[in-house]
């Protein structure tokens, strides 16, 4: 199922330092916890998000739900591919000891929609995916990833995916898998 979104924003959201805020995805149980640092072409990051958005729903469409193979996790977005390339880098991956889906991957992907170029926030973000729920199981912790330029060069990536545990924007002291 493809979505249009025909959103323009005008409002300039201006960020002086860091912004961390929760969004829960409407009609999930997937929350996402969003650290917004620096600003990024709303263009750009509307196009990349709705371009993976479309490719994680034809992948569900027509190979069904199933978790990321190891090929896929951790899901990577860049110029090399999948088609097509855009100016934005998105990079998801599961949690320690968990198995990402694709469904959740789109619902994560479409909640970064959501929160940040939908309503004016062009930024690059650092996230986490979680399941809200107080029965999640493992407490609910899918993955992490981050959205930036490709223009920041590696040594400027907002996130260097360690492999030790860390303090999520939530609070939550959580194991990042290796």
């Amino acid at each position: 199922m493809r979505y249009s979104f025909n959103v323009t924003t005008t409002s300039q959201i201006n960020l002086t330092a860091a912004q961390i805020f929760k969004f829960r995805v409407p009609h999930s149980t997937v929350e996402l916890q969003i650290t917004a640092n620096r600003p990024i072409d709303g263009n750009e990051l509307r196009k990349t998000l709705l371009a993976i958005h479309d490719y994680t729903g034809d992948h569900i469409e027509t190979q069904g739900d199933s978790p990321l193979a190891p090929r896929d996790d951790p899901f990577a977005w860049d110029k090399s591919g999948p088609p097509p390339p855009t100016g934005v880098y998105l990079k998801a991956q599961s949690a320690k000891d968990e198995q990402m889906t694709w469904s959740v991957l789109h619902i994560a992907v479409e909640g970064l929609f959501l929160a940040l170029p939908a309503v004016g926030r062009n930024y690059e973000a650092q996230f986490d995916i979680w399941d809200w729920r107080p029965e999640a199981q493992g407490g609910g912790f899918w993955g992490f990833g981050e959205v930036k330029s490709l223009s920041l060069t590696e040594e400027e990536s907002l996130l260097k995916l360690p492999s030790s545990n860390y303090t999520s924007p939530g609070g939550a002291i959580v194991e990042r898998a290796k």
